[in-house]
């Protein structure tokens, strides 16, 4: 992609009529030209987009987005990984992109946009393309699940609580993989649709990466967003299952847990804000399969302060890092064992007037019949290996689900 100013993308809009609407909802849309490059929605929201193909893509530097978004008038899908040093193979750890073709729904609002750089009638007929087929759904196929090593992942445990106990770190997050082997193709919208049924607070998203896998999940959490001069985020953190979520409230070490998020998210944000508004005590965060501590957090950024710049100083959180947060993203290097990638990193939207960024949990990294199955834990004093195994092995439940492992 060029970014210098000679680059035009133009757009080409009609209102999607309802059967295409309908389409959409129920992950019905193909496109017979164009892979499917982003699937993102929030159905409690009354949000579906489909991305198909790629009309412009690049990275984003701080001090650039503004001369690249102005060039094109996005909406722009992407975001990053949660530590640049640790990319999946070919895989980068930043991209936005641009779709080709871009069907979308939000509340009565329906469009279809194509985008480009070339004749109005060129781009009209890639974003009419779009064929109605019936909602994808995954055919019954055999699987085989690895949960990983338990006896590694107790090592893993305690190094971080040998670090927490001289003093290095408050918390720190362990995540581990849980392989997912089929006999067949997985289908990345089958998953997604799975996931919206079951999560339908959640962000759902489709991510196709350059290598042609496809990054998939349901992610409760909000890093921010922003509009304007508004911006909403949220520490959640602290788990019980959905039976015992009361227990969270009394919980000494769930409470420092989640107040490790709110203390730093308070911290990067009184520097951006000119106001800033925390709910008095955490709630309730109930979804299915777990249920977390909620503090929401809303401020007013100082003028000159750009959306990007508030999305890259929030993450990592202590939520899926550890705190302090670069003491813990310098142990997680040397300790947790494998490469990340977009799991734990920051994935979603931006346009001219706002941006939504999800923290990517509950995911999977999708490649033909492979699934890697991402999870994790916070760790404090008073953690346990099984006690944290067994947290991270009810978060994975709701991904293995979705692939089919019912008796996961």
């Amino acid at each position: 992609m060029s970014n210098d100013d000679s680059y035009r993308c133009v757009a080409v809009s009609r209102p999607l009529v309802p059967h295409e609407r309908a389409a959409a909802r129920a992950l019905g849309l193909w496109h017979p030209t164009a892979p499917l490059t982003v699937y993102w929605a929030c159905p409690e929201r009354e949000e579906w987009a489909w991305g198909f193909g790629v009309a412009a893509q690049g990275q984003v530097a701080i001090d650039g987005w503004q001369s690249l978004r102005g060039n094109i008038a996005g909406p722009w899908f992407g975001g990053w990984a949660f530590d640049t040093r640790r990319t999946w193979p070919g895989c980068v750890a930043e991209r936005w992109v641009v779709p080709q073709a871009l069907y979308a729904v939000r509340g009565r609002e329906a469009w279809a946009v194509g985008f480009g750089a070339g004749e109005h009638k060129g781009i009209a007929q890639v974003r009419d393309a779009v064929s109605i087929r019936p909602a994808p759904v995954q055919a019954a196929t055999a699987l085989q699940v690895d949960v990983g090593d338990r006896r590694r992942w107790g090592g893993l445990i305690e190094k971080l609580l040998t670090a927490i106990g001289s003093g290095r770190l408050e918390k720190g997050v362990a995540a581990r993989q849980v392989w997912v082997s089929a006999s067949e193709p997985f289908d990345a919208l089958a998953v997604a649709g799975r996931l919206q049924e079951r999560f339908p607070s959640c962000r759902v998203f489709v991510w196709r990466q350059e290598d042609g896998s496809h990054f998939v999940g349901a992610s409760p959490e909000t890093l921010c967003r922003v509009s304007e001069r508004e911006v909403v985020t949220e520490a959640l953190a602290g788990t019980a299952p959905p039976n015992e979520a009361e227990r969270l409230f009394a919980s000494e070490k769930d409470r420092r847990e989640h107040q490790a998020v709110v203390t730093h998210l308070q911290t990067v944000l009184s520097a951006l804000c000119e106001a800033l508004d925390i709910d008095s005590k955490p709630s309730l965060r109930r979804l299915p399969n777990v249920a977390h501590l909620r503090t929401g957090i809303r401020g007013v950024l100082k003028p000159g302060v750009s959306v990007m710049s508030v999305a890259r100083a929030l993450h990592p959180t202590p939520a899926v890092a550890g705190a302090p947060v670069t003491v813990a993203m310098d142990i997680l290097r040397d300790v947790e064992g494998f490469d990340r990638g977009w799991y734990t990193g920051a994935l979603g939207y931006a346009d001219e007037q706002s941006l939504e960024l999800c923290v990517a949990l509950r995911s999977a990294l999708l490649t033909r019949e492979t699934a890697r199955v991402f999870v994790g834990a916070g760790v404090v004093k008073g953690s346990t290996a099984d006690g944290e195994w067994r947290e991270t092995q009810t978060k994975s439940l709701a991904m293995l689900e979705a692939l089919g492992a019912r008796d996961a």
